[in-house]
């Protein structure tokens, strides 16, 4: 990937309660996932960029992850999937 990848997810709710709500339980997860990725520098460049915003009945989460990103996943990968021997 040349440049990395970027995006918007965005929902709508049936009302605005409803998205303060999703919006309380997105803050929730970015809030434990950035704590549970202290020391992975894999997972810290992607949580940097993840920006939740919304009025009203929308609800969005946008993201920009670098493509070092991916090199870093890659080789984290192929240390983790080692051949057996034979």
């Amino acid at each position: 990937m040349n440049g990395g990848l970027r995006g918007v997810l965005r929902a709508e709710a049936r009302d605005d309660q409803a998205a303060n709500d999703l919006r309380d339980v997105v803050r929730g997860f970015l809030a434990l996932v950035k704590m549970s990725s202290g020391s992975r520098p894999e997972l810290q460049l992607m949580m940097q960029s993840l920006e939740l915003t919304g009025t009203g009945k929308t609800v969005a989460l946008s993201f920009s992850v670098p493509a070092e990103v991916f090199d870093i996943v890659g080789a984290v990968a192929n240390k983790a999937v080692k051949p057996e021997a034979q």
